[in-house]
């Protein structure tokens, strides 16, 4: 057993995110894993323990860290003789499995193989599936042993025995050592100059960075810097600036590039709608139809999920089911239409007004006689090139509508009892459209989202919801389980749904 003054120890010396991808929750089933597969093949097991939560105990980043490995070796050899005590043999294993564990090897030690087996039986966290190949022991390339390893790795699950107090309330991180507003300015056309440091005007305020200036689309990359999207880039429209902060003494643009922004704001700040028309709209569902059948057939003859008894994991876990994951990419790889599936939830789940990606779905929406689309012009002249043509989205979006509905019509699922919450500053909004809406299968997720505001407004909405208005969720989307656990799911605008 790891004991408490030990993970105390690398606590305060780790660098990154305590409950991060690397982090603690990472560790703790680095360690579950590894005592599977050290009791079956002999390992010596206070090896693989130390392993678990040494191994990426001196990161100093979550990308690329080559020497990672060697500084975890070097700071066990700093605590042997106190908090870590082995034989000489022992202790040269845990060295060589720290070392090593990020070469890709697969020959060595038994004890020394099941550490790298433990730490790549974890890959689902960062979308990666672990591949027998890449594996060990026979024990773990066992597929079955692979599916557990892979399905609590992607719902990012900490096994209930780690050795430290845990704090699952908070589903948001948050910081609490927040900079008062007064430290930083509104932000103003002449604060987009790359380098520039600011942050959100959002509860929490999270940290951005200027990366880049596209006066000829009217947008403004940032990198996130903090919290579940640290090192996303979100594309933001120039007039969204008074959404923003910046430091104080932050460079300005030149005059003749202000004069370029506020052009592009004028080209580009304008709105203009698609209502739906009822004909397109009948086309529409009768085509809808015809791909229910499509999954049907696939699903039949195809799916992992079903064969394994089709039970959904509870909502209050908020997590997915790899199953169903599985299945979703098989069906759109058959269709060949995974690829903006991947781009389309990523972005999604990122930032959804993120550039005119998402956008690109909304008008087509429109045109399919689904939902009006109300926004604003589009921006990117290659919108609807190539792959991300108006009939490809089309196709997504009947595919992803068809594959959804029909696995929940396999469930007996006809309608969905959802959360939806909204806290204001001021008073409430009408509830706008967006094309998509967002919601949650939880009650303490949509109440997080009053934590930011405790002085102002807030309202929580429960509602049933026909399967038929759900385009996406948690259960069958991977993208949606990486970075949070919101138990999401998306459902298409309603006119006159003041709620939902």
């Amino acid at each position: 057993m790891i004991s408490q003054e030990l993970i105390g120890v690398i606590k305060q010396g780790f660098k990154l995110d305590w409950r991060g991808v690397h982090g603690v929750p990472h560790w703790a089933r680095v360690r579950e894993n590894g005592l599977r597969i050290g009791k079956a093949v002999g390992a010596n097991l206070a090896v693989v323990e130390l392993f678990a939560f040494l191994h990426d105990s001196k990161r100093f980043n979550d990308d690329s860290d080559p020497e990672h490995g060697h500084r975890a070796a070097e700071f066990a050899r700093s605590l042997r003789g106190s908090l870590i005590k082995l034989s000489d043999q022992g202790f040269e294993l845990l060295t060589q499995a720290c070392l090593r564990h990020s070469d890709g090897l697969t020959e060595a030690d038994i004890t020394v193989q099941t550490c790298w087996d433990a730490d790549r039986l974890d890959l689902g966290r960062v979308g990666i599936k672990p591949a027998a190949a890449y594996l060990c022991t026979s024990v773990a390339k066992d597929p079955a042993l692979i599916r557990w390893a892979y399905s609590r790795s992607l719902g990012r699950r900490t096994p209930p025995d780690l050795n430290e107090e845990r704090d699952d309330r908070a589903i948001y991180l948050t910081n609490p050592n927040l900079q008062p507003d007064a430290d930083f300015e509104a932000g103003e056309l002449r604060h987009l100059v790359v380098g520039n440091n600011g942050r959100l005007m959002d509860a929490r305020r999270t940290p951005v960075r200027i990366t880049d200036i596209k006066p000829e689309t009217g947008t403004f990359v940032i990198e996130i810097l903090d919290f579940e999207d640290q090192g996303a880039r979100w594309e933001e429209s120039f007039e969204n600036t008074r959404y923003f902060q910046f430091e104080r003494g932050s460079r300005s643009a030149h005059t003749a590039d202000i004069a370029r922004f506020q052009a592009a704001v004028a080209q580009f700040n304008r709105t203009f709608s698609i209502a739906c028309d009822p004909t397109r709209k009948k086309a529409t569902i009768d085509r809808l139809i015809a791909v229910r059948r499509i999954v049907g057939a696939w699903l039949s003859g195809n799916s992992r999920f079903f064969a394994k008894g089709g039970q959904l994991p509870p909502f209050e876990s908020r997590v997915g089911e790899p199953l169903l994951y599985e299945d979703l990419r098989g069906f759109m790889d058959s269709l060949g239409l995974w690829e903006i599936e991947e781009t389309f939830a990523r972005q999604f789940v990122s930032y959804p007004h993120s550039g005119d990606l998402i956008k690109g779905h909304r008008i087509v929406l429109a045109e399919m006689g689904l939902v009006p689309y109300e926004g604003k012009v589009v921006r990117n002249s290659a919108l609807f090139d190539g792959e991300w043509s108006k009939e490809r989205r089309s196709q997504h979006i009947l595919s992803r509508l068809a594959f959804v509905h029909e696995v929940f019509a396999r469930l007996g699922l006809t309608r969905l009892t959802l959360y939806r919450a909204i806290a204001h500053q001021g008073r409430l909004a009408p509830h706008p459209n967006h094309s998509f809406v967002s919601a949650t299968f939880s009650r303490a997720v949509a109440e997080a989202n009053f934590d930011g505001y405790p002085q102002g407004t807030s309202v929580l909405y429960r509602q049933n919801i026909p399967v038929q208005r759900v385009f996406m969720t948690y259960l069958e989307t991977v993208q949606m389980n990486r970075q949070l656990r919101e138990a999401e799911a998306i459902l298409l605008y309603e006119k006159g749904n003041l709620a939902f």
